[in-house]
C-alpha cells in the first residue's frame, strides 16, 4: 500500500492497480501488521481510486462483499465477513482490506488475500487460515480477474445495485447479532451489533441506544 500512496502523488491514473508478489511489512488496521507469507503465497494488489470525500468506508465494505463473490465463484464455501474489512474462511481470518484516504480525494484500497501459506504460526493458528489450510487449489491470477470484475461492477452500480450487495454482506455476516468490543478513538464500549447502513457504518446498541461506527476497531466477543 506504501507503493500505491506514492504513486497517487505522482499522478497515476484513476483505477491503477498495484500487485506485489509478497510483502516484507504487513500492515493492518490502526497499524496492526497482519499476513506476512512467503513469496508467492499471497494474493496482494491495491486499487488506486478516486473518490468522493466520506466514502471509503462503504467502499471498504463493497470490496469485502467483491471478495466474497469472487472467493465463492471459485468454489469456496464456509465463508463469511466481518465487519468492516475481514473475510473468514470457516471462522478465521483469510483475508482483509484495507482503505487508506490520500492526497484529499484519493483512496488506496489494500486487498491482502491468503491463498497458498500451509503453516501459520502457533501464535496465531486459531484466528487466521488461507485457501491451501482449508484444501482448497486456488490460482491467484485466477481470483485476481474474479475480484477486479466484482470490485468494478459494485464501484460502478447504481443505488439499488449497492443496496443489493449490502444486504449480500448482511446475510454473510459474522459480527451482526453479536456481541463487540468497539474501541472508537478514546472511546471504548461493548454493545451488540445490529446493523450496517447505507454508508457502511456498523449500527450497534448501547445500553438501549442506536449508535454508529464509523472507524473504529470491533472485535467479537466469546458467546
Amino acid at each position: 500500500m506504501a507503493r500505491g500512496e506514492e504513486l497517487v502523488r505522482a499522478g497515476t491514473p484513476d483505477g491503477t492497480v498495484v500487485i506485489a508478489d509478497h510483502q516484507t511489512a504487513g500492515r493492518g488496521r490502526r497499524g496492526r501488521s497482519w499476513g506476512l507469507g512467503g513469496r508467492g503465497t499471497q494474493l496482494l494488489a491495491s486499487w488506486l481510486l478516486r473518490i468522493e470525500i466520506g466514502a471509503a468506508p462503504l467502499i471498504a465494505v463493497l470490496s469485502s462483499v467483491a471478495l466474497l463473490r469472487a472467493a465463492r465463484s471459485l468454489g469456496v464455501k464456509k465463508l463469511s465477513v466481518k465487519w468492516p474489512n475481514d473475510l473468514l474462511l470457516d471462522g478465521r481470518k483469510a483475508a482483509g482490506v484495507l482503505a487508506s484516504v490520500t492526497a484529499g480525494d484519493w483512496l488506496v484500497l489494500g486487498t491482502g488475500i491468503d491463498i497458498h501459506t500451509r503453516e501459520h504460526p502457533e501464535e496465531v493458528r486459531t484466528e487466521v487460515t488461507s485457501f491451501a489450510r482449508e484444501g482448497y487449489d486456488i490460482d491467484r491470477l485466477g481470483l485476481l480477474a474474479y475480484l477486479a470484475v466484482e470490485l468494478e461492477r459494485l464501484l460502478d452500480a447504481d443505488t439499488s445495485g449497492r443496496a443489493a450487495a449490502m444486504a449480500e454482506w448482511r446475510s454473510a455476516s459474522a459480527t451482526l447479532g453479536r456481541r463487540v468490543h468497539v474501541e472508537d478513538g478514546a472511546r471504548r464500549f461493548e454493545a451488540e451489533a445490529v446493523d450496517l447502513d447505507a454508508d457502511g457504518a456498523l449500527v450497534v446498541r448501547r445500553a438501549g441506544v442506536l449508535e454508529r461506527v464509523l472507524a473504529g476497531d470491533v472485535s467479537i466477543r466469546s458467546e
